[in-house]
């Protein structure tokens, strides 16, 4: 059943953006609009580009007709949208519509595919209680083709309410901070914004050394809650 849902799922974007490249404007193309707009940051998430952001407006990404994450890449200038591809328990898998892949637990970026520098996996506590200490582990495909572990110590802290913007509209949330520290002294600042239902609405997280930080927003809410 789940596979039959994700395929149908693809096949319905394939299918918008089919629609949106034959669109001319008329006033109900704002949603093909935004999958197109969506669809052509693609190669520039991948690495093979600079400067390429979602154009899109807020109300376009709103009414998208899927659950859409938006992931942007500060260090490369892109930005791109994912689709929900399917949930496992406290995992979701987010997807480009050809195959730039990010997933998350418990919202935090547990492997990403399609990047280049890839994070191949990650371990990590859920840091949406607030406080005390986690630990993280990142593995890494090395250049001798060997999987390398990169393991950090880190603390959160609470640092109150705040209302955080996703395509347009605030929400309530409590902003965590995570610093963290590896066995070499290098150091991370990981933030995310949650809601009262442990929705993790936005944050700013380091995936990789050829990566850098990536901005995560859920537009629709699709992600795990409590």
């Amino acid at each position: 059943m789940a596979m039959k849902a994700a395929t149908a799922a693809g096949l319905a974007l394939a299918g918008l953006l089919t629609l949106a490249a034959c669109s001319s404007g008329s006033e109900g193309s704002g949603v093909g609009e935004a999958v197109s707009l969506i669809g052509a940051q693609v190669q520039a998430l991948r690495g093979k580009d600079t400067g390429a952001q979602i154009t899109a407006t807020d109300a376009q990404l709103r009414a998208f007709p899927q659950d859409l994450l938006l992931v942007s890449v500060p260090d490369k200038k892109v930005s791109a949208g994912l689709v929900r591809r399917n949930v496992n328990r406290d995992t979701v898998t987010w997807v480009t519509p050809d195959g730039v892949t990010v997933v998350l637990r418990q919202g935090q970026v547990v492997r990403t595919s399609g990047f280049g520098n890839d994070l191949s996996s990650g371990q990590m506590d859920d840091i949406r209680k607030g406080r005390g200490g986690t630990v993280r582990d990142y593995y890494y495909l090395g250049g001798d083709e060997t999987v390398k572990r990169v393991r950090l110590t880190c603390d959160l802290a609470t640092r109150g309410a705040q209302r955080v913007v996703v395509a347009g509209l605030a929400h309530a949330a409590t902003l965590i901070e995570e610093r963290c520290t590896d066995a070499a002294g290098a150091s991370i600042v990981n933030r995310y914004w949650v809601e009262a239902g442990g929705l993790i609405r936005k944050s700013v997280q380091f995936v990789s050394p050829g990566i850098g930080y990536v901005t995560v927003e859920d537009v629709h809410g699709g992600g795990v809650r409590r």
